[in-house]
């Protein structure tokens, strides 16, 4: 008798697990002002090791290198990438991009909107 036959299958012990995608992200056409953003809003994550163990596993070197930004239709893209990859949720730490307090609230805003649209 094979161990397997006596024993459920993983699938059919337990609930499918959760993987949660968690990254910076901003909507903005100036990609390098995007990631100056996001490298400014993480700069206290660059000193924990547990998120340097994180972001080396992942292949970049810092929060900004992880983030995903660009048009609308580009950050709508990456993340259903990593649906498509196997996440099951995205935590979308939203940080604003812009020289005035005006454009960063409208940053937020605007990607906002698209978040809603995004999970219908």
């Amino acid at each position: 008798m094979s161990s397997t036959a006596s024993s459920p299958r993983l699938h059919t012990a337990a609930t499918a697990p959760r993987v949660i995608a968690g990254l910076p992200v901003a909507a903005h056409d100036d990609l390098a002002q995007a990631r100056a953003a996001a490298a400014a809003s993480a700069v206290s994550y660059g000193e924990m090791p547990n998120y340097q163990r994180v972001l080396a596993l992942g292949g970049v070197k810092d929060a900004a290198g992880a983030a995903i930004v660009g048009s609308e239709a580009t950050v709508a893209t990456q993340l259903q990438g990593l649906l498509d990859a196997g996440a099951t949720d995205i935590w979308a730490a939203v940080f604003p991009v812009g020289d005035t307090r005006e454009t960063r609230s409208g940053s937020i805003g605007h990607l906002t909107e698209l978040l809603r649209e995004l999970v219908g």
